[in-house]
């Protein structure tokens, strides 16, 4: 995942430059929600940290989360794929 909590996707939002509910209002979070992920108040959902991951990950991540979710009778959060590219990958543009 690219975020796993909220002091991950607040870096994330500064990284891309993203005004705060800019950056929530993609996945459907409200501004108030997100502030309490941001000052980690409130923990990160797992839904929402696969949120994050589908709207803002390298393409190729997110559609292996999202052809993991397809496939998933059941979400066992524990059993995510693997979504991390190696470094020698990370750098190359999709």
């Amino acid at each position: 995942m690219i975020c796993s909590d909220g002091h991950q996707a607040r870096q994330l939002r500064h990284q891309l430059a993203i005004k705060q509910d800019e950056f929530w209002a993609r996945i459907a979070v409200k501004l108030s929600a997100a502030s309490r992920y941001e000052s980690d108040t409130n923990p990160l959902p797992i839904h929402v940290a696969c949120m994050l991951h589908i709207a803002y990950g390298p393409p190729a991540q997110a559609q292996k989360l999202v052809e993991w979710l397809r496939q998933s009778k059941t979400i066992d959060y524990g059993a995510l794929p693997p979504l991390r590219e190696s470094k020698q990958n990370a750098n190359r543009v999709v």
